[in-house]
């Protein structure tokens, strides 16, 4: 990690600036992507978050956020995964 790197790191851990990677099954409105940032930023106790928005059809539906100590999975994927291991148990 350089110098900038670290600097960055520093100012956005005093900022309360939280980045993280908004995985979802289709591209986000700028409206779903504010209301899930004030939802991420009530949770972590973030001042501001930055997403990363990346696109990923094979979740079906939903969203992923995966921060640098937290991940939330709230993809249909997972969901019809955890069913069938439910039901083959």
């Amino acid at each position: 990690m350089d110098i900038i790197d670290q600097f960055q790191k520093v100012y956005e851990d005093d900022k309360k600036i939280v980045r993280a990677e908004v995985v979802s099954a289709t591209e986000l409105s700028d409206d779903q992507r504010d209301r899930l940032a004030k939802a991420f930023e009530k949770r972590v106790g973030a001042a501001k978050v930055i997403f990363d928005t990346k696109v990923d059809s094979s979740l079906i539906g939903g969203v992923m956020i995966k921060s640098s100590d937290m991940t939330i999975d709230g993809s249909v994927k997972t969901r019809i995964n955890k069913v069938k291991e439910l039901l083959l148990n």
